[in-house]
């Protein structure tokens, strides 16, 4: 919900201008989403129980005899040799695991050098078996040599920050990015040349450069079944899902949604944020290998070092309608075919899950 300025001298972000008021669908607290046809409710119900019937089948990064502990998960990803990748952005560094937890190697770390990464958001796996891993404003991409893993490409973008990434058919790359001047908020790069060729997608609309940049932010996810791009906010209670040519097709939001009041000073432009209050933020979106739901998930920041608490919804692909899982489900970092792959713990932990889709 918008917030509406105090005073004559401030301004309370999001503005009225910004409110997500007028989207086409609500994803509710309810625990069946309301509208959908039988049919599409018959899917939601079943990804449901699919989600909530999974059994660990990995896990990564248990105790201190593990030949990899973990910082900062930021994202997972696992190729089409079942490899998988782990990026740990507390050292900018990808392990490397195979399907059955056996450490291969490691590639990155803090860096400015060919084969170094800095502030690593997220990677991906290319059809052919490479990592491709979003740093800052750079893409690279890292095939297997003898030793262990390569640079065989590096792209410097014209970007601020690059929050996450998704792959669609034929290795189209979506990243969630920032500029400093444009208002897209979604880009297209192409893999070949780090060419950014397409922009598409508003983010937060307002003058104030500090105040469109922290609500500009969100997450992407592909789903390529839809051939469409699904983009949420970070800080704000909507989602949208766009078409590859950047058209949207529909706006939902977050009926339960707790929104962190930023103010701005109106003579100096300055801004200050007011995390008195509980607030929510974006996690995950992630398209299911069917391509016809999306499940989202959101934590709720408290307070006074109080608690989080994570919440996972489901998303109707077609309308955006959506609901609520109501069962706790760790924090999601990757979805595929076999199933979803969570980190959770203070010292982080990997699990691999196996969902019957």
């Amino acid at each position: 919900m918008a917030c509406e300025g105090r005073g004559t001298n401030t301004i309370v972000h999001p503005t009225a201008a910004n409110d997500a008021g007028q989207a086409d669908a609500q994803v509710s607290e309810d625990t069946l989403p309301a509208g959908l046809s039988l049919e599409a409710l018959a899917e939601w119900q079943a990804t449901k129980a699919a989600v909530l019937g999974a059994h660990v089948v990995l896990t990564l990064g248990r105790d201190d005899h593990d030949p990899e502990m973990f910082g900062i998960v930021a994202d997972v990803a696992i190729n089409a040799e079942g490899q998988i990748a782990v990026l740990d952005a507390s050292v900018d560094e990808v392990g490397v695991f195979d399907a059955d937890g056996r450490h291969l190697g490691r590639f990155g770390g803090i860096g400015d050098g060919p084969e170094e990464l800095r502030r690593a958001s997220s990677i991906e796996a290319l059809s052919d078996g490479r990592f491709l891993v979003s740093a800052r404003g750079r893409i690279k991409i890292f095939e297997p040599s003898a030793e262990s893993w390569q640079v065989s490409a590096s792209y410097d973008l014209p970007l601020l920050a690059i929050q996450n990434s998704c792959l669609a058919a034929d290795n189209r790359l979506f990243v969630s990015s920032l500029h400093p001047t444009e208002k897209h908020a979604i880009r297209e790069v192409a893999v070949e040349n780090g060419v950014v060729v397409a922009g598409f997608g508003s983010g937060y609309l307002d003058p104030n450069p500090a105040a469109r940049l922290h609500l500009s932010r969100g997450l992407v996810d592909c789903v390529s079944t839809a051939s469409g791009i699904i983009f949420g906010s970070k800080l704000l209670s909507s989602v949208r899902r766009y078409a590859l040519d950047g058209s949207l097709v529909w706006t939902t939001a977050l009926t339960n949604h707790s929104v962190l009041r930023i103010t701005e000073n109106r003579t100096t432009s300055a801004i200050t944020f007011d995390d008195s209050q509980p607030y929510d933020v974006l996690e995950s979106v992630h398209a299911t290998p069917s391509g016809r739901l999306v499940l989202i998930q959101y934590t709720r920041l408290f307070p006074n070092d109080l608690p989080e608490s994570t919440r996972t919804y489901l998303l109707d692909i077609e309308s955006g309608v959506g609901a609520a899982l109501r069962k706790s489900v760790p924090p999601i970092v990757d979805v595929n075919a076999h199933g979803i792959v969570t980190v959770d713990g203070l010292h982080p932990v990997v699990k691999v899950w196996s969902v019957d889709w």
